[in-house]
């Protein structure tokens, strides 16, 4: 067991500059800011590692879809902690995890797996290991049961004396990289001033402190073939080092008019982009990130109470409350789904204004092509709620959505003018198999902590003040984040109570998590004072 510091990472990437014109044969410039920021978790962890070893005493060869671990505190009555495993790929087969067979003379076959996990605390607990076999079945049709390891314990004494130290996510490497698809029509980004983190092709740097960038591009149009508008991303990425937590992304947009072709009274000669005669709009979707696959998270929240929860008092006294409060996250089953990025640039290639009364984006996957999502792209409307597109102008939107299935698939986008009539964009393939394509992140890895008493009603009461070897939990004015599972013990005085009657003290403990789609978890309890005269 390690006494742990882990670091949490995020990254911010903004720009003063949305966007630019530029004349061809010229140039134009944009600043860019992007500031990695570490932070420390407040709460203690510890981390327990260890291996996982199956022997396999059969003729035959043994295959598992995974192996799973979880940590129990008994005493604690929380539920199960799960921990990351890893397994040499030598032994594995399409993300089957394969055990050779005994070999006469030469003992058992066996694989030999790692695990990590981040606990909330140094109490005494146990560690349990689960090998869930790749078909519910064997080749008689017999049922195959998971093969569980049995319990082995853990405690803060086992290490006779001080723990070991461990410190997850001290570093991370950084990178800033523009999208090469979004800017082909221009010529290369260079940096004319400040410093730029390297781009996803190069060597990533490393940093181990919050650190900022600020640098401006310079971008250009070498001819007439080129004009358009253009919505230029960059995706600025921070990967922490030896941690539980996956990389984190910020993407920025710029628009970019190359030839002023958007302030053009009528359309301007593009010769890659014939003017329209059928008084559609000309849609290009262009795809900036995607994300997901990875870990998914469950947080919850809990209030108990070490104390009755109906007391009585004589009016002038006081009276002592003891709570715990546990916050406790839990890996999901399910991976967690893909989120797919990008911009749309409409463009009116008419000499009259156009008006549109949608503008979608559609996803099909080839799990199911009969089947798709839809979801309003997000543009710039008027008053009236339609879009707005001027004569021989653009306009850029975004777009984002989820999909939970892991096969490949099209995004393309539609819109339909005032006059019903509808235009598509071509079809964007979607490579989610492939993982040069795929950011893969952590959802829900953590969670914005809180508890709180409640107040501003008659007969409502709340503590007076704490004892002082109380744990206290993040509460209402200062909340915490957390990325672990969390348990705080803590003794309330309430009183001394001047008023004679019927009072109620209300704890609310409440768990926010940090992206996906669960909602706000919280877990009230109440504490009856009856105060005798």
């Amino acid at each position: 067991m390690f006494q742990t510091t882990a670091y949490e990472w995020s990254v911010t990437k903004t720009s003063p500059d949305t966007s630019i014109s530029i004349q061809q044969g010229s140039s134009g410039t944009a600043g860019y800011s992007v500031t990695y920021t570490r932070l420390s978790t407040e709460v203690p962890l510890y981390t327990v590692q260890g291996q996982v070893t199956i022997t396999n005493s059969d003729s035959i060869q043994l295959q598992y879809s995974q192996i799973s671990v979880q940590a129990q505190y008994p005493a604690a009555g929380t539920g199960q902690i799960n921990g990351s495993v890893t397994c040499p790929q030598l032994e594995s087969l399409d993300n089957t995890l394969l055990v050779d067979p005994a070999v006469p003379g030469s003992g058992y076959g066996t694989l030999v797996c790692n695990y990590s996990m981040l606990l909330p605390s140094s109490d005494e607990g146990y560690v349990v290991a689960t090998a869930w076999p790749a078909s519910n079945t064997d080749e008689f049709g017999t049922p195959v049961a998971p093969l569980a390891s049995q319990p082995t314990g853990f405690a803060l004494d086992q290490t006779g004396g001080d723990l070991p130290t461990l410190t997850l996510g001290e570093c991370a490497t950084i990178n800033d990289t523009f999208d090469p698809l979004s800017f082909q029509q221009l010529g290369p980004p260079e940096t004319i001033s400040g410093t730029k983190p390297p781009s996803n092709t190069g060597q990533p740097d490393q940093i181990c402190s919050s650190t900022s960038y600020s640098y401006t591009i310079q971008w250009t149009i070498a001819s007439a073939s080129n004009c358009g508008a253009y919505l230029v991303s960059s995706t600025a990425v921070v990967t922490p080092i030896s941690s539980y937590q996956g990389p984190q992304n910020a993407v920025a947009y710029l628009e970019v008019d190359a030839c002023n072709y958007a302030e053009q009274a009528v359309p301007a000669p593009v010769t890659d982009q014939p003017v329209a005669d059928d008084g559609t709009p000309q849609l290009t979707l262009s795809i900036s990130s995607i994300t997901g696959g990875g870990t998914s998270y469950s947080w919850g929240s809990a209030n108990e109470l070490m104390s009755p929860s109906s007391l009585q008092v004589k009016k002038g006294a006081s009276v002592q409350v003891t709570y715990t409060t546990s916050f406790t996250r839990s890996q999901n089953s399910q991976s967690a789904p893909y989120t797919i990025s990008g911009a749309l640039v409409v463009a009116n290639p008419t000499a009259e204004p156009m008006e549109l009364t949608e503008v979608e984006v559609s996803y099909s996957n080839s799990g199911s092509p009969q089947q798709q999502s839809d979801t309003a792209a997000s543009c710039q409307t008027s008053v009236g709620g339609n879009v707005l597109v001027s004569p021989g102008a653009y306009i850029a939107c975004t777009f984002s959505f989820t999909d939970d299935n892991p096969d490949n698939g099209f995004v393309w986008a539609s819109a339909v003018t005032a006059d019903s009539l509808t235009s598509q964009s071509e079809q964007v393939p979607i490579m989610l198999s492939d993982a040069g394509t795929v950011t893969p992140g952590a959802v829900a890895s953590c969670a914005v902590a809180q508890t709180s008493f409640q107040s501003g009603s008659p007969g409502l009461v709340s503590p007076a003040s704490f004892t002082p070897d109380s744990q206290m939990p993040p509460s209402s004015s200062s909340p915490l984040q957390l990325c672990a599972s969390a348990i705080y013990t803590y003794t309330a005085t309430f009183g001394p109570f001047n008023t004679c009657g019927k009072m109620q003290a209300v704890n609310v403990a409440s768990v926010n998590p940090t992206g996906g789609q669960q909602s706000t978890q919280t877990a009230a309890i109440d504490v009856d004072f009856t105060v005798m005269c």
